[in-house]
């Protein structure tokens, strides 16, 4: 192999361990690093070079918000265990129903998928929905609200709702156009479980005060905009169906609600209905032209991301009907994460089977973040060591191995923060941290292999570049096994983790597989190339820079090393 390429090589080994730093480059890198030294704050420091802006760079620039966001501007994506977030039991609430164990078997399996299939229009990545027993789910959702976690393990129990109206009960609606019951401001009005349909008597409709008691408070009627949405008092919006009056839920909908734009990029909700859907919404719909129409959860209307009162209470998603609506409807008036938001629930109905939260937790992210600085504190001192160790005992050799493994520590963080194609980028765990930490061991190992092999012909009597290369030939077989053992560990233990859904132990043998393939190039590719420009610079060929052994005393001396009289041009 001719200089020219090995220079070639070195120069892309560079520009790729370049890369690598760019993207894996903290925000806070003295929080990481000794603070005495004086280091750029964020990815792509400076934020322009050339004219060209640079992604996620520094809010040290002096500017707000970034001008240039990117998709892959964001940090590390850890677990549960370092980033916090929610951990929910489910368990099938099935006492006193006739269910066989089949059923409740069947039951979670779909409740299963419902919740899987929730998760990524929420935006929450890298979560874990897992079987535990014969009659629980367990969800474990990395850095979300507790909100956040109900909201997507909800029964889903979906009603529409509309204002109750005046000369009404709740069980009978008015025309188009009446008044509407709403009561005073701050008062909660008390719905039974499960739906929108207020307690109403002769005397008012029950609320919940500030501290907490319940009492009646009289209706008052009254016309409706926007701003007064949480005011209303909701009742289930009920359509004819074959004659009788029938309360409008998601049962009567399609799965197939999608986000779309109108024709001046407005986003707009467009849903379908079944046949019998189509008949109960076009005949309220009719009915309730120029009312609002709110969807209900649980008992709990749905709210969107504005707060037009101020009160930090989220605006109910409640749009105006303004046309009859039979088989198809599009929802105007929302923004994007409303619709989007509203588009989730009505794709992914009720659970098959009752559900019951059984327990609730929220991991604080304050353990997590002291775990992840000390490991990454702990991470830097180790590598230093075995930098100092690799130069004073192998000697130059030792010395461009601490340069690879430089390389490899960039080219393995920026593999987990970029992500694999086609599966996104890889959740660290403390589990995935050791296993990255073992696979640093790993990388030394190899370059260990190359170097006593090298010292070996060096001893034998060969010149410096012969055994170089015999050192990489004779170590590979040694590297290639072991490497291919731990592989293969890995695939069962990523199968085992599969089986019995634990995230803990797919994401270590993840982790460690993908160190032990970029080891493999570290050591094969980045160190063997080091190693051949090095041996073409007449400074690096004196032998005390590769090794205090002499040939041995039976060697004859033809074959001794005379590295100064040896051609590196085909190194």
């Amino acid at each position: 192999m001719r200089r020219w390429w090995n220079r070639i090589f070195v120069v892309l080994i560079f520009v790729i361990a370049g890369l690598s730093i760019y993207a894996v480059w903290p925000d806070e890198p003295n929080r990481y690093l000794p603070d005495f030294l004086s280091l750029p704050s964020g990815r792509g420091v400076p934020g322009a070079i050339a004219g060209i802006q640079l992604p996620c760079h520094s809010k040290s620039t002096g500017q707000e918000a970034n001008p240039n966001p990117s998709s892959n501007c964001r940090g590390m994506t850890l677990g549960l265990d370092l980033q916090g977030g929610s951990r929910i039991v489910l368990q099938a609430d099935v006492a006193g129903r006739s269910v066989d164990a089949a059923a409740i078997n069947d039951g979670l399996n779909a409740a299963k998928q419902i919740v899987e299939n929730r998760i990524n229009p929420f935006g929450v990545s890298e979560s874990n929905v897992q079987r535990s027993g014969t009659d629980r789910l367990v969800v474990e959702l990395p850095g979300v609200s507790a909100q956040t976690a109900r909201d997507i393990t909800r029964p889903a129990v979906l009603m529409f709702c509309e204002g109750l109206q005046q000369g009404s009960n709740g069980d009978q609606q008015g025309g188009t156009g009446s008044p509407l019951a709403v009561v005073q401001d701050g008062s909660k009005v008390v719905y039974k479980p499960g739906t929108c349909q207020p307690d109403v008597d002769a005397t008012g409709v029950l609320i919940k005060n500030d501290d907490g008691t319940t009492s009646r408070a009289p209706l008052q009627y009254t016309t409706t905009s926007g701003s007064a949405l949480d005011n209303i008092v909701w009742t289930p919006a009920k359509g004819n169906l074959n004659g009788a009056p029938t309360i409008m839920t998601g049962e009567f909908l399609k799965s197939d609600a999608s986000v779309q734009f109108d024709s001046l990029g407005q986003p707009q909700l467009s849903f379908n209905m079944t046949g019998d859907g189509q008949k109960i919404f076009g005949s309220l719909s009719q009915r309730m032209i120029g009312l609002p129409l709110a969807t209900f959860l649980d008992g709990e209307p749905i709210r969107g991301s504005g707060d037009r009162n101020g009160d930090g209470v989220k605006d109910i998603i409640a749009p105006t009907i303004n046309s009859q609506i039979t088989d198809h409807g599009v929802t105007t008036g929302l923004t994007l994460s409303e619709a989007q938001k509203l588009r989730t629930f009505l794709n992914n109905g009720a659970f098959p089977i009752p559900l019951k939260v059984v327990q609730q937790s929220d991991v604080d992210a304050t353990l997590g973040d002291q775990a992840v600085l000390h490991t990454v504190q702990a991470g830097l001192v180790a590598m230093l060591l075995i930098m100092a160790f690799m130069t004073l005992y192998y000697r130059l050799p030792g010395a461009l191995a601490s340069i690879a493994l430089v390389v490899y520590t960039a080219v393995v963080l920026a593999i987990f923060k970029i992500g694999i194609p086609g599966s996104g980028p890889v959740t660290l765990t403390l589990a995935g941290v050791a296993a990255f930490v073992l696979s640093v061991g790993i990388a030394v190992d190899a370059n260990i292999l190359i170097f006593e092999r090298t010292k070996e012909e060096l001893r034998n009597g060969r010149s410096l570049i012969p055994a170089v290369e015999t050192g990489f030939h004779r170590a590979w077989p040694s590297i290639r096994d072991s490497n291919i053992s731990t592989i293969i560990t890995c695939a069962i233990l990523y199968w085992m983790g599969n089986q019995f859904a634990s995230s803990i132990i797919k994401g270590f043998a993840l982790t460690l597989a993908i160190g032990v393939l970029v080891s493999l190039f570290s050591a094969i590719t980045v160190t063997r190339t080091f190693l051949r420009l090095a041996i073409a610079t007449p400074l690096a060929r004196p032998l005390w820079l590769w090794t205090d052994d002499t040939p041995d005393a039976d060697t004859p001396m033809s074959t001794r090393p005379m590295p100064n009289l040896e051609s590196a041009e085909n190194a």
